[in-house]
């Protein structure tokens, strides 16, 4: 009889005195202990303070020493939601640290060429979110997950997203309710004509009245298509995006840029890149947020991986 494989132990908690260095790709902020890095959430180049580390990993126990970058964070979830990492720094140092993230890359590519500084979006305007979903008897939660675990923040407001989807976050929930699954994703786009819904996960597809409740639920929360993994299951509509005045009904789950003025900026560079060019191969060209725009003005060649998605395009 093969024997278990022994779990292996959780690293000792350490009590230790650190500055922070750096921050680290993934947002936390870096201090190198006898030459080893340890990971910090929500800390800043140049705050002081005592953690308590477990292996290359830390969290904040006090903070001694603000660095000269940080400022208190806008969002009343930021600390306990894992959906924004920086929001304790000033957007000087956002800016730069994202810049020097995109040199670096390229450096390691082998490409010396000059980044310019960030283009910024504004806040309360992305379009798309997925909530983490979860049931417990008779009460549901919806939000986001904490950083580096599977618990759920419940979130009742939201600074990043579109008023139009953080305004029916109850209705979102009430929805959520109708579903029977004790666990599972919302993927929710902001369409110009409503929201466009992906049930992701383990969901049994609903019959009957099941289905009848959910589609209610479903125009409560100004829904206009519901798909499950993918699949479409309701629609009430066919939900509708414009690039440039093209009007296009995405597939469920297709991929688009996650606000409309971040698309605006980036097909701005890419027509500055593209000059007077007349023949331009898009090839990757999803639904068609650069593809349709510039068709106006050269002849265009759109491939994808995603068939769905190019045939949106028609």
């Amino acid at each position: 009889m093969a024997r278990r494989a022994r779990k292996k132990a959780a690293p000792e908690a350490r009590r230790l005195s650190v500055t922070i260095e750096e921050i680290g790709a993934r947002g936390d902020g870096v201090a190198t202990i006898n030459c080893v890095p340890i990971f910090i959430p929500l800390t800043a180049p140049g705050d002081k303070g005592v953690i308590e580390a477990r292996g290359d990993q830390g969290r904040l126990v006090e903070l001694l020493e603000e660095s000269a970058d940080r400022v208190k964070p806008p969002c009343p979830h930021y600390g306990a939601c894992g959906g924004c990492a920086l929001q304790h720094v000033t957007a000087e140092f956002y800016g730069e640290w994202k810049r020097a993230r995109v040199e670096s890359a390229l450096r390691k590519a082998g490409v010396n060429a000059p980044v310019a500084g960030l283009v910024v979006t504004p806040a309360a305007t992305r379009r798309r979110a997925t909530f983490a979903v979860r049931r417990k008897k008779a009460h549901v939660t919806l939000g986001f997950n904490a950083r580096r675990s599977a618990e759920i923040v419940p979130i009742e407001t939201c600074l990043i997203l579109h008023p139009d989807i953080s305004t029916l976050l109850p209705q979102l929930q009430a929805f959520a309710g109708a579903i029977g699954a004790p666990s599972f994703d919302l993927a929710v786009t902001l369409c110009n004509n409503g929201l466009d819904i992906d049930i992701v996960g383990g969901v049994e597809e609903p019959r009957g009245m099941a289905l009848q409740d959910l589609a209610d639920a479903l125009a409560t929360a100004k829904g206009v298509r519901l798909s499950l993994n993918g699949e479409a299951l309701i629609t009430i509509a066919p939900p509708h995006v414009d690039f440039d005045g093209v009007v296009v009904t995405p597939p469920s789950g297709g991929f688009l840029q996650a606000s409309r003025e971040g698309e605006a900026a980036l097909l701005s560079l890419v027509r500055q890149a593209a000059g007077r060019a007349r023949r331009i191969a898009d090839l990757f060209s999803g639904c068609g947020a650069f593809a349709l725009p510039l068709a106006k003005e050269a002849s265009l060649y759109a491939a994808d991986s995603d068939a769905a998605a190019v045939a949106a395009l028609g």
